[in-house]
C-alpha cells in the first residue's frame, strides 16, 4: 500500500502577512503548497468567486504539470463566509445552501478536482 502525502492550502495562513496577496487564488494556494513538497494539495475554498477567475483554467494546468493533484475543501464558516447549512429547517437557507454547494462541486468537477 502506497500513501500519498498532502497539505491544507490552510497553511496558507501561516504565510506571512507581506507574502499574502501574491498567494490569492486557487492555483497560486496550489503553488504555494507545492513548495512544501507534496504530491496533493487540499485547496481550501474562501468564495465560490475563486471559481470566476479568468486565468483559473491556466493555472490549475500549471499545477497539475507540476505533478500534483488536488482537492477542494468547501466554504465553511470559519472563512468568515455566510454559508447556509444544509441541515436548516430555514427553507430558504436550505435552498440557498443546496445551490451555492451544486455550483462548488460543478465547478471543482470542470477543473478536474479529486474530491469536494
Amino acid at each position: 500500500m502506497t500513501y500519498i502525502i498532502g497539505v491544507s492550502s490552510g497553511i496558507f495562513g501561516a504565510a506571512p502577512e507581506a507574502e499574502r496577496f501574491q498567494y490569492t487564488g486557487l492555483p497560486r494556494k496550489a503553488q504555494y503548497c507545492i513548495t512544501k513538497g507534496v504530491q496533493f494539495v487540499q485547496i481550501d475554498l474562501e468564495s465560490v468567486s475563486e471559481f470566476k477567475d479568468p486565468e483559473l483554467k491556466e493555472g490549475i494546468k500549471k499545477v497539475k504539470g507540476l505533478g500534483v493533484t488536488f482537492g477542494i475543501h468547501s466554504e465553511t464558516k470559519a472563512f468568515g463566509v455566510e454559508v447556509a447549512e444544509l441541515d436548516s429547517a430555514i427553507e430558504t437557507d436550505y435552498r440557498f445552501g443546496h445551490e451555492r454547494l451544486m455550483e462548488i462541486l460543478e465547478r471543482s468537477g470542470n477543473i478536474e478536482s479529486k474530491y469536494v
